[in-house]
């Protein structure tokens, strides 16, 4: 197996002048080559780039991994549970968030009163979920009763909760990461020392980060980012509480060779030739 080198691909997309944002939580990169970042390449190469960065940055980075309904506690509520899953240790957690799971009015797929289908719910505006799903900017489903069929929209986000002594999340409305280029080419530049490969990674820096926001999200952020874009900011916050180790969600990647086995070239090839 080919070793590749633990800051490898942002090794290759800073020497190649690319510039990386993350904007409320949404990976957008910008190529010094001006063409569009494929979108196959970016789901298949986005947590691998964001391992290497919450690496780089001691950070605790969480992404979405799926949901479930339920009823909850002693007196049986109606809930329904998300969870997160650390994308560097595979460590996750859970929110559980009040939802309803029978229908308040009858139709041609069941009376009033009964259950709903397994895995659907609904809420109204009042509901801590709804909150939640504004937070992160994605957006709202046409109809509040139809967001089990928007929850992989959640993939797109990137969060950094906080937990308390428990190792429970503090709070339901979780911080999403944002960090500018200039932060994350900074301690890239304390841990790869200079070469002639990466001598050249501060000329672009500069030049793009006076850019504004709202000139370089939008050719390549995910569907689904709305609402005022952030500046640049340190509001990532440390925290390594989890509970079960599951399996890492890097995706497959149709290629030649596995992920694991292939060069930095052999990655950005992916890229070119989409």
């Amino acid at each position: 197996m080919r070793q590749l080198n633990k800051y490898s691909l942002l090794e290759t997309l800073f020497s190649r002048g690319d510039h990386i944002d993350i904007i409320k939580g949404k990976l957008v990169i910008t190529p010094a080559s001006e063409q569009p970042v494929p979108k196959k390449w970016l789901a298949e190469s986005s947590t691998r780039l964001l391992s290497e960065i919450a690496a780089l940055l001691d950070i605790n980075v969480y992404i979405y991994d799926g949901y479930s309904t339920g009823y909850y506690g002693k007196h049986k509520s109606p809930g329904m549970t998300l969870q997160l899953i650390n994308i560097s240790t595979g460590e996750d957690c859970y929110l559980t968030f009040n939802v309803e799971l029978k229908r308040s009015r009858t139709t041609d797929n069941g009376i009033k009163g009964s259950c709903l289908p397994k895995g659907q719910f609904r809420i109204s505006k009042k509901y801590k979920f709804y909150q939640f799903w504004l937070s992160t900017g994605l957006s709202l489903p046409p109809r509040l009763s139809s967001f089990h069929d928007y929850m992989g929209n959640l993939k797109q986000c990137y969060f950094i909760p906080t937990f308390d002594h428990s190792a429970k999340v503090k709070e339901k409305i979780i911080p999403l990461l944002n960090l500018c280029h200039g932060e994350v080419l900074a301690r890239f530049s304390q841990h790869i020392p200079y070469n002639n490969q990466t001598s050249d990674i501060q000329l672009p820096y500069n030049r793009h980060t006076n850019m504004p926001y709202n000139d370089i999200a939008q050719p390549h952020e995910y569907k689904g980012l709305t609402g005022d874009v952030t500046t640049c900011s340190n509001n990532y916050e440390l925290s390594k509480q989890g509970s079960a180790v599951i399996s890492n969600p890097l995706p497959v990647i149709n290629s030649i060779n596995k992920p694991e086995e292939q060069t930095n070239d052999e990655w950005i090839n992916d890229w070119e030739q989409a």
